[in-house]
């Protein structure tokens, strides 16, 4: 049996954290590929794949791909073991794509988790991570990921308020609790 947690929400709501302390307690972390610039820290094969344009565009084992943002986004069905519980963190419509590709397998569960997160707490998170005041502003008031969210008609399995006082480790042992009894 297969088991994939999807986190999803907006830039700067958490997912990546939670996505480390998961892997960190034991799920599997599927390592995406993206054509993207490392950020600073980042590590090949470790945060993402990092690929040309061109490679990615020949890759044939992808689940799911996406853009955003300008660059491209996927995970390849390698990073998906059987008899594990798998994490992703992905756009809207690559969880629907997901959703899609194993809908007819009885032996993979997908789950949705969404990050719900204000403006303000995302602009704070941005500005500290180092994207930059104008760029962090232009990001929070494009990001459109509620919206597609809904629009795809995606429902969360699990919602996730990152506005309160939970630190991002209790976050992370109340999905683990949440899913072990799914």
């Amino acid at each position: 049996m297969k088991k994939i947690i999807m986190l999803i929400g907006p830039s700067a709501s958490g997912k990546s954290t939670t996505e480390k302390l998961l892997f960190k307690k034991g799920l599997n972390k599927a390592v995406s590929c993206t054509t993207r610039k490392p950020r600073k820290g980042e590590r090949n094969g470790e945060d993402y794949f990092f690929l040309s344009k061109e490679e990615f565009l020949n890759k044939t084992s992808l689940i799911e791909k996406v853009e955003f943002a300008g660059n491209y986004y996927g995970v390849s069905d390698e990073q998906i073991p059987e008899g594990k519980t798998t994490v992703l963190v992905v756009e809207p419509k690559g969880a629907k794509q997901i959703l899609e590709y194993y809908k007819n397998d009885i032996n993979t569960k997908v789950f949705i988790v969404y990050f719900d997160v204000s403006k303000w707490t995302m602009l704070k998170r941005m500005i500290k991570r180092g994207d930059g005041f104008l760029n962090a502003i232009k990001r929070v008031f494009r990001d459109d990921i509620s919206k597609n969210f809904k629009r795809l008609g995606l429902k969360p399995d699990l919602k996730i308020k990152k506005d309160n006082n939970k630190s991002a480790e209790e976050i992370a042992d109340y999905i683990i609790e949440f899913f072990e009894r799914k």
